[in-house]
């Protein structure tokens, strides 16, 4: 007879702002067949037993992020409204996550291997960056997971667990319920009117230690992913991103919000920020980020929030002695008077045309005024028209071309390699063009880097004809990037040794540029018809 596999199981224990009670810890210690995540609360001191449970490695104590935040809003929101809002402050999640970090040190003398997050709230592009600061596992809500599915998966050497949130009247029924998922790993969470009293663990605890049930054998995350790995089936296909809709439904937020961070960010370069102060000011915007707040004006609609969060952006205007805009108090139902902020950029479509006329001059050395693709019979053809007929700087443009508007479905650095310069992963591109002097080069993407397909000589400065054999369906649904480098180097008789950086791109905003340009890693976005 075929023995059967073991099955694990992860308790995940949250008892909110009290923490486990007394009791509850004493059931914990005396109890040596359970093995708990407990979630400590951020405002609570470490108990001692505790700490000696957790060494033991009878419990683990995973990071919990104070005032946490929907990280993957502040790692990257774009939404389309009357003005683009791209949201994108990857330095502010890793910073809420080191600052958690420090504070859990101190509290517990050790390490954290795992991520808690109370609202579940999770994005892929997260991986890496929590990869690098030690944290191995995280917890995510389960969206539209079914019970055939498993509630743990590895993808990218990360523990990603989807509990279940169940409540049991007594640890029998609790088993009889583990017992029956077809799942090798099962994992629940426990929290608000928490079920895990000390008498259930003691009940919990004597069931397992029966003949019968030796099969089950309860793990903390960390024992999944330094020990038992080979039991979690990988996912190198799966994708597992929070759908954050409900968190965009009024970009107005965003778009205060973004305000008020662009002021930080001017002040850290002013040459006058002190260390101290600028800790003050993120302190103040940080505050606006909490996953409560955002969730009770976006989706709740709370009006007492909202007054909140009008209080905490007046107050960094405040201190950096900028003007508080009247509109800041006006409700985020409606946008504020942006007549200050009207952008050129408009975009014209026909069936056999579509033009981007882009926003204003920049201060660099060359602008792209307009880019245009027609359609006839033969040919595609592209046509950019800049504010200069002879620069007196080397120079190249490049146009990109998205055809599927999905994520990663391309190639995302450009071209030339120009250091901490992207396409935004939404706009990976699968054609380019580059154009340099009197020729055109036509690249497709490849699975390492792009692959020169035609080289094309100019009738014209700056229009390029391709064959419609080559770009095949329709060009003019596809979404667009023009950029214009200019050579930081002026010696033009060595080309291959220049050193570009980006003049000017296509953008639908003139702050929205200025704010890109200004980043240390740059990702352009695409623009197109829908």
């Amino acid at each position: 007879m075929q023995q059967k596999a073991r099955k694990y199981i992860v308790f995940l224990a949250d008892w909110g702002e009290e923490g486990p009670p007394e009791d509850v810890i004493a059931a914990i210690k005396e109890c040596e067949n359970l093995k708990l995540t407990v979630v400590w609360p951020n405002n609570k001191e470490a108990v001692q037993s505790v700490k000696d449970l957790a060494m033991e490695d009878r419990i683990e104590v995973p990071l919990t992020l104070i005032d946490e935040p929907i990280l993957p809003l502040i790692y990257e929101t774009r939404i389309s409204s009357p003005i683009t809002i791209s949201f994108a402050y990857p330095e502010d999640v890793w910073d809420i996550i080191a600052v958690s970090q420090e504070k859990y040190n101190r509290k517990w003398q050790a390490q954290n291997q795992g991520l808690y997050l109370q609202s579940g709230i999770f994005a892929d592009e997260l991986i890496q960056g929590l990869k690098n600061m030690g944290i191995n596992w995280v917890n995510i809500l389960p969206e539209d997971m079914k019970d055939k599915l498993n509630r743990a998966y590895i993808k990218d050497d990360f523990l990603i667990l989807l509990p279940e949130e169940k409540r049991f009247s007594n640890a029998k029924k609790a088993l009889k319920y583990i017992k029956t998922r077809s799942n090798q790993i099962v994992v629940l969470l426990f929290n608000g009117r928490n079920t895990l009293t000390a008498e259930f663990l003691y009940e919990m605890n004597e069931n397992m230690n029966s003949y019968e049930d030796t099969e089950i054998k309860m793990v903390t995350p960390g024992q999944l992913f330094n020990e038992l790995n080979y039991a979690v089936p990988g996912a190198w296909d799966m994708t597992f991103n929070t759908d954050l809709t409900p968190w965009l439904s009024r970009p107005t937020m965003w778009y205060r919000l973004n305000n008020a961070r662009d002021i930080i960010e001017e002040y850290r370069n002013s040459g006058q920020a002190t260390i101290d102060f600028l800790e003050t000011l993120k302190q103040e915007i940080y505050q606006l980020y909490r996953y409560e707040l955002i969730t009770n004006i976006q989706v709740k609609r709370d009006l007492k929030d909202e007054q909140f969060f009008q209080a905490g952006l007046s107050n960094i205007y405040r201190l950096t002695n900028r003007p508080i805009p009247a509109q800041i108090n006006e409700s985020l139902d409606y946008w504020p008077n942006t007549d200050n902020e009207t952008s050129s950029f408009d975009i014209k479509s026909t069936p056999y045309y579509l033009r981007f006329r882009n926003s204003s001059a920049t201060n660099g050395d060359i602008h792209i005024e307009k880019l245009s693709i027609s359609l006839n019979r033969d040919n595609a053809t592209y046509s950019v028209e800049i504010d200069t007929e002879t620069p007196a700087i080397p120079f190249r443009i490049e146009i990109y071309m998205d055809l599927n508007n999905k994520r990663m479905a391309g190639l995302t650095r450009l071209l030339n390699e120009t250091k901490n310069v992207f396409l935004e992963p939404d706009d990976a591109w699968e054609f380019a063009i580059s154009i340099e002097g009197d020729t055109a080069y036509l690249y497709r993407f490849g699975r390492i880097k792009p692959k020169l397909i035609e080289e094309i000589k100019l009738e014209e400065p700056y229009v390029v004809k391709i064959p419609r054999s080559i770009l095949k369906g329709n060009p003019l649904k596809w979404g667009y990037q023009a950029v214009v480098f200019t050579a930081l180097k002026n010696d033009e008789n060595n080309t291959e040794q220049l050193q570009w950086d980006i003049s000017d791109f296509l953008c639908s905003e003139d702050k929205l540029r200025r704010r890109l340009l200004r980043r240390a890693t740059r990702y352009l976005p695409a623009v197109r018809v829908n």
